[in-house]
């Protein structure tokens, strides 16, 4: 082996301990930039039929958040509370003529993104 060739791969091989300290995601290319919703939230009432205009907070344990957060209404009935975030959420969720609801849920996450969680609430009417 010459000399310029010894040279030129003594960078390469240093660089091998931070390329095998990457994550599976960028090592493996599997994972995609999308964010995924950490929970989706379906209001029914007592029948199972959908609550147009449901409203929910989260707060999630663990985290320094000023207030609870809005869930994102997807209309329908349909919620989505938190994206990407791997922890224990405190949900409230509530609709005109309906009383609230409190739940609990946990989300993990694998090593790319969160595990998204299907919730179903009920709600009894007010």
């Amino acid at each position: 082996m010459s000399r310029a060739s010894i040279l030129f791969a003594a960078p390469l091989l240093a660089a091998l301990p931070a390329a095998a300290a990457l994550s599976a995601c960028e090592t493996l290319g599997d994972c995609s930039t999308e964010a995924r919703a950490s929970v989706q939230l379906e209001v029914v009432d007592t029948l199972g039929d959908r609550i147009p205009g449901a409203t929910a907070t989260y707060t999630i344990e663990g985290e320094n958040w000023p207030h609870p957060q809005d869930c994102e209404d997807l209309g329908g009935g349909d919620l989505v509370c938190g994206w990407e975030v791997d922890d224990v959420f405190h949900i409230e969720v509530s609709a005109p003529g309906y009383t609230t609801e409190s739940v609990e849920i946990e989300v993990f996450a694998d090593e790319c993104h969160v595990i998204t969680e299907q919730l179903s609430v009920e709600l009894d009417p007010a």
